[in-house]
Formats: C-alpha cells, structure tokens, sequence
C-alpha cells in the first residue's frame, strides 16, 4: 500500500506531503483543484514515462516520491535486479524530472533504469481512469479482460498455444516466400547448373593459360626456332672444331697431368662433367625442336580461344573463373536445399497447425468455462451497484486463429429485465459503464496483485440510489485492498475511511495546490459543500451529519 507521498514543483502542486492509510481514501475537491495532476503525479511513481511539460512553470526540476508497503512480488522482483528488501520493509520509490527532459529514478535510494520501476508498477498501484472505462466500448479488449480474471489456469495454456502460434507463423512466412520465389528459383537453378557445366567441363588449372601462350610462341617461331637450334647443334657438336671436340681434348690433356696433383685432377674431372653437360644440352635442343605442326598449333589456339571466352563471363582471371564456380557450387547446393526444404515446410505446418489448434481448442474450453462464471459473478455485482435484472454475458465466437487463440470475446448486457441482450459498447449509458467497470474491478480485486487502487472518475453518470450502491461497493472493495478514489459524489465522500479535500489557492500571485487530511468537522464541511455548493445552510450540515453516521454502521 501507499504510505507517503511527496510532490515538489509537479504543474499547480508546489509542494505536497499527505499520508495515506489503509481502507477507502476519499479525495474531492472543486473541478481544477489539481486532482488530476495528483494521479498523474502517482502514475509517475509506476514507471509511466512524463515529459517536461509537468514541471510547474519557472522551475528547473519537478520531483515526485511514495513509500509503500509492498507485496513479496514486489520483493521478488527487486531482487532479480540486485534490490533487497530493506530492515523496515519499506520501499522507497521517486522520480526527478528536469527541464532538458531527462529523469532520474529511484528505487530505496539507488538509481535504476525505468524499466526496474516498470517491471513493478502493476504490483504497487493499479489505476483506473476514464480510458479503462473506454477499453469496454472497445470488444478487443474485453479478451484480455476476460483472461487476467482467469490467469492462474489460463496462462499456462496460453503461453502454449503463442509458442506454438509463432513457430507457425514463421514457418507460414517461410513458405510463402519459397513459394512465392519458386518460379525464379528454378529458373536460377537452371542457369547455375549451366554455368557450373560449362566451366568444370573446361578443367582449367592455374597457370594453364601462360604456358599455352609460351607453347603457342614457340609454335609460331617454329622455323626460326629449328634453324637456330640446328646452327648451335652444329657449332657445338658437329663443325670441324666444335665445342665439344675441343672440350674433349682438353679433358683427355688434364686426365694425364691429374696424376701430379689434386688440383689438376678436379681440373679434368671438371672438363669433364662439361662433357657430360653439353650431351644433356645437345639432348634437350633436340627435344626443343620438335613441332607436330599447324595441328598441334590449332589445339593449342582453340584452348586459349575456351578460357578467353570464360574469362570474359566470370571473372576476367583463371583465379576468378574458379572462384565464380566455387560461389557458383555453393549457390546452387542452397537453391537445391531450399527446393526440398519448400517440400518438408507442408508436413512440418501441417503437424504445427493441428497442434496448434488442439492448444486453441483447449484455450476456448476454458475461456467458455471462465466465461459463464465471470457473467454471473458481474450480474451478481451489479445487482448490489443498483442494476438489478441486468444481464451480462461474455460471448465467445470462433474466429481464425491470430496470437490470442481462436476467440473473439465480447460483452454484452441487458440493462433492463426482458430486454434483449446487446453488445456493452452500443447501449450502456455513461452511469451504467461507470458501474460495470467497478464491478469488473471488484471481481478483478481478487486476483489483482496490486496492493492498492486507485478510480478516478469511477463516479462519472451516477447520482441517486445508484451512488450509495457505488459508494458501499466502494467501501467494501477499501476493506480488502487501499482504495484512492477521487470523486465528486457526496455519498463516496461519506464512504470513506479518509477523506482528503484538494484545493487551489493564490498566493504571491501564483497559483498552487494543497492537499488536507480532513477531521470530522472538516469532512462535514466538505459533504454539505458537495451536496449544496456554497450555500452551506444547517439542513445541510445535517444531511452531512446523517450521510457519514449511515456509512459507519
């Protein structure tokens, strides 16, 4: 519960303190007192992001705090964040917001990003204002109604079912896009498969192409070739005085003076291995001047005519036309596999749809189950809120399976007996909205981890017999869980354990707001101005009197 709260420099609230205790908390005051900007002040304090434009004019900062009493969620939760529960139990939770935008939180004294506050917000304080009351003209929301009254065995099922569901969704997705690409799939699987073909078949290695152009020169000067090799042939080998001969005999001079010393030895062994080396050349000039002529010359042009022509189309180099197979190969190895993945994506969401709908079906057993009681338990509720005869039922129709099940889910009701019932969006009056959904709040107070409420505007439509109907509901809700309500009915006011006056004041020439923690006497006061504006006469302190002294039998 909301122990304390402190406000400084928030809109017309130049500094506020007030405690708060348990039960019904009544807050009125004149329309424009700043009652508003006291639940905006609260919202801050769960984690609801503010701007600047909160921050009462010619102030820097505005700064907002409460002290609660939590839950032990509260505590479990803190603590995944490093945040343990303090020696007095108490949590401490402010938030400081300056003029550049920026905002400070804290959490029993330690800054903590927003999202901590966030992920405690609903545990501390559960709002109700004026959009609660819309989200019932509004069938989608009734769903989620419906399955936070149900949570404990709902939850399970449905954290199922959405897992299910968004593996189907992908899949479906996947499928789509596979089939959709099918047609320029194949059309590329066609293409590669050619393109692989007619590079592998050509069986080029690295390097193939230099030596097929030294082969082609050497083919092309061939005569030129033949004659030169001839002429050295014979200049080393064969004329009168050749090289060779001239070797020899000064080998065969050498071998008999090696006798007389070693180095006139390695002098003729020398000459030799030069012998032996100008065979090995004479050899190899005749191996070099071997041609098989224009047919071997053809087969070597229309090779490099074959990786001129590949170069040209992938990749300009021997190196890029093998890389351009390479990505070529692995492109179609994943064409191929999204092929039969496309062929297994049927059976897989075939097997995913029949589980999610065994999920959906369970999902819609129990929301028909949970239905029919939450219809009774509101019926219930609202005949003790001055609605008797009315009948409420939440519908529950098949729709195509989206990320909260097959359901659609709708409120309808019959405010009057005999009449036909009719969606709550299209027939219920403002007074009649105001009472279903503190009817829906009250059955909701007993699953609701919040340990305090907070109605603003819960009163809206409502006068007569009905407001003391809202107004004992509202007692008793205080009884189970700290209620804040801020109201302008009399007979709210009276309900209350605490009764709050909220009033706007000039002082120093501008304009504030103060909060006040009424006695008695001052709660009498505030009652006969409800009832009667100012003209506060003795029948209407009377009626005050009489007002209060009813609520607390």
């Amino acid at each position: 519960m909301l122990v304390h709260l402190k406000i400084k420099n928030i809109a017309v609230i130049e500094t506020a303190d007030v405690d708060f205790y348990d039960g019904l908390c009544v807050l009125t005051g004149e329309t424009g007192a700043g009652k508003s900007i006291l639940i905006d002040s609260i919202s801050m304090l769960t984690g609801v992001r503010s701007n600047r434009e909160l921050i009462r004019t010619g102030e820097e900062k505005a700064f907002v705090s409460g002290i609660f009493k939590p839950t032990e969620k509260v505590w479990k939760t803190l603590e995944k964040n490093g945040i343990f529960k303090s020696e007095d139990e108490l949590l401490s939770v402010s938030r400081e917001l300056n003029i550049n935008g920026k905002s400070v939180c804290r959490i029993n004294g330690e800054i903590c990003p927003l999202s901590t506050l966030k992920s405690i917000g609903g545990y501390l304080i559960n709002i109700h204002g004026q959009q609660d009351a819309l989200d019932l003209y509004a069938p989608e929301k009734h769903i989620l109604l419906l399955d936070k009254w149900c949570a404990d065995e709902l939850k399970p099922v449905l954290a199922k079912y959405r897992e299910i569901y968004k593996k189907y969704i992908s899949l479906a997705k996947e499928s789509r896009e596979i089939s959709k690409e099918k047609e320029t799939r194949d059309r590329e699987i066609e293409y590669l498969e050619y393109e692989i073909n007619e590079i592998a078949s050509a069986n080029i290695t690295l390097g193939e192409e230099n030596e097929l152009i030294e082969k082609r020169t050497l083919y092309i000067n061939r005569e030129k070739i033949f004659k030169g090799v001839q002429e050295a042939i014979n200049e080393l080998f064969e004329a009168n005085g050749s090289a060779r001969e001239k070797i020899d005999i000064s080998a065969k001079k050498m071998e008999a003076l090696s006798k007389f010393s070693t180095d006139l030895e390695k002098i003729s062994i020398g000459l030799r291995d030069a012998l032996y080396a100008l065979d090995d050349v004479k050899e190899s000039l005749l191996q070099s001047n071997e041609f098989t002529g224009e047919a071997k010359l053809e087969e070597i042009t229309d090779r490099l005519d074959t990786i001129t022509h590949l170069k040209r189309k992938y990749g300009g180099s021997e190196e890029g036309i093998l890389k351009h197979l390479e990505n070529a190969e692995k492109r179609l190895e994943a064409l191929k596999n999204m092929k039969l993945r496309e062929g297994n994506l049927g059976q897989e969401l075939a097997c995913l749809k029949e589980e999610m709908e065994q999920e959906g079906e369970k999902l819609h057993m129990l929301r028909e189950k949970f239905g029919k009681q939450l219809s009774a338990q509101i019926e219930d509720q609202l005949a003790q809120l001055n609605m008797q005869g009315s009948r409420f039922i939440v519908d529950i129709k098949k729709v195509p399976y989206g990320g909260l099940g097959c359901d659609g889910v709708e409120f309808l009701i019959s405010p009057n007996k005999g009449e036909e019932v009719k969606p709550l969006s299209k027939i219920a009056s403002g007074g009649e909205l105001s009472r279903i959904m503190l009817a829906i709040k009250c059955i909701m107070a007993e699953t609701d981890d919040a340990s305090t409420y907070i109605f603003d505007e819960i009163d809206t439509g409502v006068s007569g017999r009905a407001a003391e109907k809202v107004a004992a509901k509202l007692k008793m809700v205080g009884e189970t869980k700290q209620t804040l309500v801020i109201s302008h009915l009399s007979h709210i006011a009276a309900a209350g354990k605490y009764h709050y006056r909220i009033d706007k004041i000039v002082e120093n020439e501008r304009t504030k707001t103060i909060i006040t923690l009424l006695d008695f006497e001052g709660r009498i006061k505030e009652i006969a101005r409800i009832n009667s504006g100012s003209n506060l006469s003795e029948a209407a302190f009377m009626q005050a009197k009489e007002m209060l002294a009813d609520f607390e039998k």
